[in-house]
């Protein structure tokens, strides 16, 4: 190889190089904030099975912040409710949960989604559902995003 060829090659790995550096800095300058709050409040944490059956609910205290925090709250302190999750670039999201034994989101083209009546949080165009009465549609955010906010619910299911 000529020294032009090695130089070139050179000068095309520090490109790379720098681009994967600069946006590894843009993803954690980026990341929200946890928002923050005044003190202690309750959510409301759901799980559904395809046909909208109520499988599992519980009112969490969360101090504000996001949530994957209350999430990672129940998953440690309920025995009944386990939570698969995963990584991306997006954030951090639910794979499949397992109530009392039983899995969810694991079959072949079985997708865990969120919804929430976070009316600032939520997409009526990407899905809903109605339980009770209520209406609930698909949060706009990632449970490593979405902040948690006092009185609402966030409901977890298969499609």
């Amino acid at each position: 190889m000529t020294k032009k060829k090695v130089g070139v090659l050179l000068s095309v790995l520090a490109v790379i190089i720098i681009v994967a550096l600069l946006a590894t800095i843009l993803v954690f300058v980026l990341k929200p904030k946890a928002p923050e709050s005044d003190g202690s409040f309750e959510i409301t944490i759901m799980f559904m099975d395809k046909e909208s059956n109520v499988l599992y609910s519980k009112n969490v205290a969360v101090n504000g912040g996001f949530l994957e925090a209350a999430l990672t709250k129940l998953d440690d302190s309920c025995d009944k409710i386990s939570l698969n999750v995963g990584d991306s670039a997006f954030g951090v999201f639910v794979n499949s949960f397992t109530v009392d034994g039983t899995s969810y989101g694991t079959a072949e083209g079985e997708w865990v989604v969120f919804y929430t009546d976070d009316e600032e949080n939520y997409n009526t165009e990407w899905g809903s559902v109605t339980l009770d009465g209520k209406y609930y549609a698909s949060a706009v955010e990632g449970i490593s995003s979405l902040p948690v906010k006092e009185g609402k619910t966030y409901i977890f299911t298969v499609i």
